[in-house]
């Protein structure tokens, strides 16, 4: 066993020379790195590989979209998104948050289609809020999101989870008030309704505003039993 790791080491090595005798072939160190994560199982080994191939790739993918040329689908994409998604993998692993969160977030400024950009993102945000407890910064990366996406439920559920944690109630409003302004299908626009009147009352509304917002559930779905009691109980 020992010997077929040395044998595995030597090739991940030649890989590599190789790799500096044609620096434009991707394709070496994208071999060179999947044995070292694969095969040899090592990450120490594997992980300077994958900066090199991140690195590398990524450049490429910039200079193929200035040049207005086919970056989607090219190998500097494929490389780039990979070496990526592995390097993410290993940042996780070993708990190094603030370093998952910085490759999510160059990753998405790289002229990958707008879907996956996005996607890291949204990934950058839950890493900023969850693993990292910066409520503040996942926020930010949620807006920007909204921005591009306005429709993202992931962002929008995060974003209105970190208002509600720091009591940015106008702010939460404002949120529900640009969903229900997208026109969502009727059950979330009843239900984001019920929210505002919670958000509403919180904020120290005595009735008008949320009498208005429950009027419209009821209006929209006669009989909507949530927004039937809650008039009541504020017309009481």
């Amino acid at each position: 066993a020992a010997a077929a790791w040395r044998d595995t080491v030597i090739l991940v090595e030649s890989l590599m020379l190789l790799a500096d005798a044609t620096p434009d072939d991707l394709g070496v160190l994208h071999e060179a790195a999947s044995v070292a994560l694969l095969t040899v199982d090592d990450a120490d080994l594997a992980q300077p590989i994958l900066e090199r191939a991140r690195r590398i790739a990524g450049s490429e993918l910039e200079r193929l979209a200035q040049g207005d040329k086919p970056a989607l689908g090219s190998e500097a994409d494929r490389v780039a998104w990979w070496s990526i998604e592995e390097l993410v993998k290993l940042a996780m692993h070993q708990g190094h948050y603030n370093e998952a969160l910085g490759l999510l977030v160059e990753g998405a400024a790289l002229p990958f289609d707008a879907e996956r950009c996005i996607g890291l993102s949204y990934r950058a945000a839950m890493v900023a809020v969850e693993n990292l407890g910066d409520d503040e910064l996942g926020a930010k990366i949620c807006r920007g999101i909204l921005q591009k996406a306005p429709t993202h439920g992931g962002a929008i559920t995060l974003l209105g989870a970190t208002y509600e944690a720091s009591e940015s109630y106008r702010e939460l409003l404002d949120l529900r008030e640009k969903e229900l302004a997208l026109a969502p299908p009727l059950e979330r626009r009843l239900e984001l309704r019920l929210d505002q009147a919670r958000i509403l009352a919180l904020l120290g509304d005595t009735g008008p505003q949320r009498t208005l917002a429950l009027r419209q559930n009821v209006d929209e779905s006669p009989g909507h039993i949530a927004s039937l009691d809650l008039l009541e109980q504020i017309l009481r």
